[in-house]
């Protein structure tokens, strides 16, 4: 599928689905994580990719003001939340 600026896109809801789609071999550039997955997989998530793919790059997209949790990420790995939209 592809998104309104013409990137390839998958989606998955829990951490196995998305840890499955990346052993695929599938070429995967980017993931978006957030923090709030259900059952709060997305720092997990984050945590399997940079353990197994370390040059896969992640992005944790969180709306939580407590970030202890992520500090391990760096701060360039933090997408805050509510996103400002660009004019």
């Amino acid at each position: 599928m592809f998104d309104a600026f013409g990137f390839a896109t998958n989606s998955c809801r829990k951490r196995r689905e998305a840890l499955q789609l990346i052993a695929s071999g599938l070429k995967i550039d980017l993931v978006l994580a957030d923090f709030a997955m259900p059952e709060n997989e997305g720092v997990e998530l984050a945590k399997a990719i940079h353990a197994t793919y370390p040059g896969l790059p992640v992005i944790v997209v969180s709306g939580y003001g407590n970030r202890e949790e992520l500090k391990d990420f760096g701060e360039a790995r933090i997408l805050q939340k509510p996103i400002p939209m660009a004019n």
